[in-house]
């Protein structure tokens, strides 16, 4: 009933049979793992990169939203919107994906806008709130379709 172990030169003996240990991957295994890692990666990037500049659309709304707001504080106090950031009672933080735009009011009806720092699309809110995209069509529907805002 005894069975032993015998461990000599990187190879294994129980009873009669021999097992020989494979201390690395064949080159074929290693390329097999790459083509699978890229194909994932490859996949993933494109989901990764628009994802991210959903969260950083976002951060545009919440200053549109702020900017919004103490518009509509201005205009109730001198029945009229804001042309320039320095005459709302805010101090607008400075954003590293938005560019403030000098001049806040334009006669399209929108009472702010913001571009994105790289130039790919521009968001702006109107006076009931309603958030538009502009621009990179592909962020804008995406945007859009996460129910944020409406692209034209």
């Amino acid at each position: 009933m005894g069975c032993c172990f015998v461990i000599s030169k990187g190879k294994i003996a129980m009873g009669k049979f021999l097992f020989k240990r494979n201390h690395a991957f064949t080159l074929l295994e290693i390329l097999i793992v790459i083509i699978i890692i890229s194909i994932l990666a490859a996949i993933a990037m494109p989901s990764y990169s628009l994802h991210v500049e959903r969260v950083k659309a976002t951060e545009g709304v919440g200053l549109l939203t702020v900017l919004l707001a103490a518009q509509e504080r201005y205009r109730l106090e001198n029945n009229a919107y804001a042309t320039a950031i320095g005459s709302l009672d805010i101090d607008v933080p400075n954003s590293a994906n938005f560019n403030l735009p000098p001049n806040l009011y334009n006669a399209a009806a929108r009472v702010a806008t913001l571009s994105r720092s790289d130039g790919t699309y521009t968001l702006c809110i109107n006076s009931t709130g309603v958030v538009s995209c502009s621009g990179a069509a592909n962020i804008c529907s995406a945007y859009a379709a996460g129910g944020a805002g409406i692209c034209p």
